[in-house]
């Protein structure tokens, strides 16, 4: 019987990434259309809205660039690796740190949110980097792929009634 959890993954990260797309870029349009109705709806206050306005340029980019990290997320954590998980985020929150320390004091806040979108890409790349091999470890584990145990885990001892 032909092993389907490879292709089955192939299948669910296409359409995942697909209605992700479709909708981040929904959401950039209706940013990019309806931004200025939006904080004029939260907000009554003119000088808030003009400072609001100055920053709605990354509020458009932001799901456009985020989706893919959030997209990611939802894989892993969904295969159980964790552990791949917290080592990118440690170092996209490294990269992010370095980005917001040397570039906020001269540049403002675009520097926080360039840094934004900084650890939104280094959270995609670190985990687009590490898919190949959770691909991998489906084919050759249908017990993991079918929502069992991630290999090398440890149950710990057995209970006796």
């Amino acid at each position: 019987m032909e092993r389907r959890y490879p292709v089955a993954l192939r299948k669910s990260v296409q359409a995942c990434g697909i209605w992700g797309l479709g909708l981040a870029l929904l959401f950039t349009v209706g940013y990019g259309l309806l931004g200025e109705v939006i904080i004029a709806l939260m907000v009554d206050i003119a000088e808030v809205r003009a400072t609001a306005s100055v920053y709605l340029f990354w509020v458009v980019l932001s799901p456009v660039v985020s989706i893919w990290s959030y997209l990611l997320d939802g894989i892993f954590l969904g295969a159980t690796r964790t552990a791949t998980m917290r080592n990118s985020t440690i170092l996209a929150c490294t990269l992010y740190a370095v980005f917001v320390a040397v570039l906020v004091p001269a540049f403002g806040n675009h520097s926080l949110w360039a840094a934004l979108m900084i650890l939104m890409v280094a959270r995609a790349e670190t985990l687009v980097w590490h898919y190949p091999a959770l691909a991998r470890s489906v084919a050759a584990d249908p017990a993991t792929a079918a929502g069992g145990r991630a290999p090398g885990h440890d149950p710990g001892p057995a209970r006796q009634g």
